[in-house]
């Protein structure tokens, strides 16, 4: 499947009805939410990621099973449902790639490779992983290693390089998407990054009704397997604490959580045999 179509297919997969003019979205305006971001923000920050969602496709084919498809967005949905960014709709998608890695793209756009799945044991663990890449768009880490923030009362970064149709501004778009995909094949996120989404992630698991120590249980996997992480990533073991302390901290400990073992295996055994 070539790139367009493969992102066509992604956009045209079956999502709840969002929009940023939803009751949520102006009640964190009129409550003068420091974090608040304008509906104009949230327009060129998709239009952002789905350039950059682009290039992934690029790079990797879309795995063509409608199933494993399917469910990815079903488990995707339930977690982002609980979120305080309800201007988003996200898109997940499985690529093809033994390589054991997830990307998330600004706006909203999840990518997990069939690598990665393969270390995935239930279903907690699954979106254990698709909540870690839901926190880097949530936080919008990328477009701020990119410095595309903007102030409160101005329009972001990335939204004055959409706003313009010069040769210029041209350029200097491609150029920040160009970063935007070295972040996620080669340079990684910033180590605090990393944390947070860390944090983050286990919140959104138990607010979703998943088992937390999921996410442990998966890096310790990638762990064996990738061993040593480089310079610039927080060590496992500092994750690990940074997720024990987040459970600890929000009182999430002794709940009962749903692991999915079995759902994971009924509804993901037809595509792990051709991964």
């Amino acid at each position: 499947m070539n790139m367009l179509l493969a992102l066509v297919v992604i956009l045209l997969l079956p999502w709840p009805a969002h929009s940023v003019d939803t009751a949520a979205y102006r009640l964190r305006a009129s409550a003068g939410n420091k974090n608040f971001i304008t509906a104009t923000e949230v327009a060129r920050e998709v239009e952002f990621g789905r350039d950059v969602a682009a290039r992934v496709l690029g790079h990797y084919n879309y795995h063509p099973d409608d199933t494993a498809q399917k469910y990815i967005n079903l488990v995707g949905r339930t977690i982002t449902r609980n979120l305080n960014r309800p201007e988003l709709d996200f898109h997940f998608a499985v690529i093809q790639s033994d390589m054991i890695n997830a990307f998330s793209a600004p706006g909203g756009y999840i990518f997990v490779s069939t690598g990665a799945l393969k270390l995935v044991e239930n279903e907690a663990e699954l979106a254990a992983l698709l909540s870690h890449e839901i926190s880097h768009v949530v936080d919008r880490h990328i477009l701020s290693e990119l410095n595309l923030r903007g102030d409160d009362d101005q329009l972001s970064g990335v939204a004055s390089l959409l706003g313009g149709a010069s040769k210029s501004v041209e350029i200097a778009f491609s150029q920040t998407v160009d970063k935007a995909v070295d972040i996620l094949f080669r340079d990684g996120y910033k180590k605090e990054h990393e944390i947070e989404a860390d944090r983050h992630a286990a919140s959104y698991l138990a607010l979703a009704g998943y088992d937390p120590e999921g996410l442990i249980s998966l890096l310790r996997k990638v762990e064996k397997v990738k061993g040593k992480t480089g310079k610039t990533y927080p060590s496992y073991s500092e994750r690990y604490d940074t997720i024990k302390n987040s459970i600890a901290t929000e009182a999430f400990g002794g709940m009962l959580y749903f692991t999915g073992t079995e759902r994971f295996k009924s509804s993901y055994r037809n595509e792990r045999s051709t991964l």
